[in-house]
């Protein structure tokens, strides 16, 4: 398999809520695991809240083929590109949070909570350009020059995140502000890909079931994407969670721990 780069863009959307980062930490949470559980899970709300289209765009570096789908199917070269028209993050407000903790880190303070979301989804115009050499059932080379909707789902996705918190001081009072905002990749249970109008959407049968093959086919290059989605809920969500964050006096956060 030959993989080199290609461009991708996937529309994300951030916009700030009119939310002030003050109403936004409550009033305790301290070392209590519940309360800065449910602290952040007001957070994950408020930024789903926040998310509408704004035209902000991201490059991601797949995808361009050439090798084998699988036994059926032989491509000599394929460029595949997408660009979103839907939110990557619908369903995020519908996350889970979990293993919420609160540390020092040195001079900085941590927030670290894992998410799991139910249902991540994202459609987007598709261009192929490529030959298929080998399909089963037909003679010769068969052009695969198509385009349509891609509609990617991906279910039952882990992220872990990180919240790197400063403290510093306005009129002698330790505020927050945020350092870096991490998001990792952990695990998605399960993708799936559809792909409409492959083979110029023929009603032939025969065509049909290898659309389908194609699309399975594809779905085990496109995963490719998903380390990418960090890139895009740092993007999208890095700006919110600072305008929601910086500012607010550390006591909000944890009472007691102010730095000297």
């Amino acid at each position: 398999m030959i993989l080199s780069r290609s461009i991708l863009l996937l529309v994300v959307s951030s916009c700030i809520p009119l939310i002030r980062a003050q109403e936004l930490i409550g009033p305790s949470c301290c070392d209590s695991p519940i309360c800065l559980q449910g602290t952040i899970q007001d957070i994950i709300a408020k930024l789903s809240v926040g998310i509408q289209s704004n035209n902000q765009e991201l490059s991601i570096n797949p995808l361009r083929y050439s090798g084998p789908f699988d036994y059926h199917i032989n491509v000599s070269e394929l460029n595949f590109i997408v660009v979103t028209t839907n939110n990557v993050f619908q369903g995020f407000a519908d996350s889970k949070v979990s293993d919420a903790q609160l540390s020092d880190d040195g001079p900085n303070t941590v927030i670290s909570f894992n998410t799991r979301t139910p249902h991540i989804k994202h459609t987007g115009d598709y261009t192929m350009d490529g030959v298929l050499k080998k399909l089963e059932g037909f003679d010769g080379q068969i052009p695969l020059r198509e385009n349509g909707v891609a509609t990617f789902t991906y279910n039952n996705t882990e992220f872990h995140h990180e919240i790197i918190l400063d403290t510093e001081y306005r009129h002698e009072k330790p505020v927050l502000r945020v350092r870096s905002y991490r998001v990792k990749l952990q695990h998605a249970e399960a993708y799936t890909a559809t792909f409409s109008n492959l083979f110029g959407g023929k009603d032939n049968v025969r065509s049909k079931a290898y659309s389908g093959y194609i699309s399975k086919s594809l779905l085990n290059i496109v995963k490719q994407i998903m380390p990418e989605i960090n890139g895009s809920y740092i993007k999208a969500f890095g700006k919110l969670v600072r305008e929601l964050i910086n500012g607010t006096p550390a006591e909000k956060l944890c009472p007691g721990r102010q730095r000297n």
